[in-house]
């Protein structure tokens, strides 16, 4: 194998297996180039430690600044970066060490400190934290998982208007929250001399009364009154109500106790009636409801119409159906009661 020489400095590099004393001359040849070498560095490091002495010291570094190095990828040549460069360079490097700030996508079994109870900030949610937040609102029981909720249902929380303490709202109370969707109230077999129902929001604009094969014990005409938290209002109503058959037979009664299902002439024992009645806020500062009543009989050919108005003392939060009398008991029918 022939001699080779380094890229560089073109020092020999004796062949292999050459005899001793041509290693030891060549060796000798390569001594003797660089030892002249250490002369010229001890010439020019002076001026040079001198010159970066002289250098301005900064106390922050900005993008557009330059440091100086040497590239190793041109033979170690003179070379300058600016410090954006660096920056890039650096932020590539230690994102392959360490998670960035900015939506690190973690893996593993990453950690957090649990924050305290109730806390409510952007701070991360350990597995600690909402176990002890379930323990607070008093736990879920998986095994009575149920795959309904009725009115009467309740859901643990905490109140943000209260200082986040614990809280349980009801069915109906959530879903009054969503959006204006209408609200089914239970509906009832109609008994007694009243029907009522309670418990509306404040926040109702309209109500809708829906009743079928209704039929009460005499001829006392039926009718609906409103409340609030004040109870039931029977006075100061504004409409009347008309009996309509074939033939043009036909009766009105004006009422001022309540908003009338129908006309005095309907009103017999044997009347069975179907049909709704829609209550529409009108006023909010007056607390006014305008009501008007569609329905029929299905023990005769009839047609049953009423309709009125009342201002309430406060906002409305209960409905009742009951006769003009009110002593008439019902005894059949169905009534139910839609809000939204």
């Amino acid at each position: 194998m022939a001699d080779t020489v380094t890229p560089v400095m073109g020092l020999t590099k004796p062949e292999v297996g050459a005899s001793r004393d041509t290693w030891g001359n060549k060796l000798n040849a390569n001594f003797d180039l660089i030892d002249p070498l250490k002369t010229q560095i001890d010439a020019k490091a002076p001026a040079a430690i001198a010159d970066i002495a002289s250098y301005v010291t900064k106390a922050t570094i900005v993008d557009a600044d330059n440091l100086a190095g040497f590239d190793s990828a041109a033979s170690n040549a003179k070379s300058k970066w600016t410090w954006a460069v660096l920056k890039a360079t650096l932020l590539t490097y230690f994102n392959t060490l360490y998670a960035p700030l900015i939506s690190p996508p973690l893996t593993g079994v990453p950690t957090a400190p649990t924050a305290a109870a109730l806390t409510s900030t952007t701070q991360i949610a350990t597995t600690a934290f909402a176990t002890a937040a379930d323990a607070t609102a008093g736990g879920v029981n998986a095994s009575a998982e149920k795959l309904t909720a009725a009115d009467g249902d309740y859901f643990a929380g905490w109140d943000s208007a209260a200082g986040y303490g614990k809280s349980r709202w009801s069915i109906t109370t959530l879903k009054t929250a969503l959006a204006g969707s209408p609200v089914l109230m239970t509906p009832v077999t109609a008994s007694g001399a009243v029907v009522d129902f309670a418990g509306i929001p404040a926040t109702a604009k309209r109500i809708t009364i829906n009743y079928a094969g209704l039929s009460s014990s005499s001829s006392s005409q039926l009718m609906v009154q409103l409340g609030d938290s004040g109870g039931i209002e029977a006075t100061g109503y504004l409409g009347t109500g008309i009996f309509l058959k074939r033939y043009d037979t036909a009766d009105s009664a004006n009422l001022t106790t309540g908003i009338s299902l129908e006309g005095s002439f309907s009103t017999t024992p044997s009347a069975v009636r179907h049909g709704s009645m829609v209550l529409t806020l009108t006023d909010p500062a007056t607390n006014t409801w305008v009501g008007s009543a569609v329905g029929a009989r299905s023990d005769t050919n009839a047609i049953i119409i009423g309709s009125g108005s009342k201002a309430l003392s406060a906002a409305l939060d209960r409905v009742r159906i009951t006769s003009v009398g009110g002593t008439d008991t019902f005894d059949a029918g169905k009534i139910s009661v839609i809000y939204e």
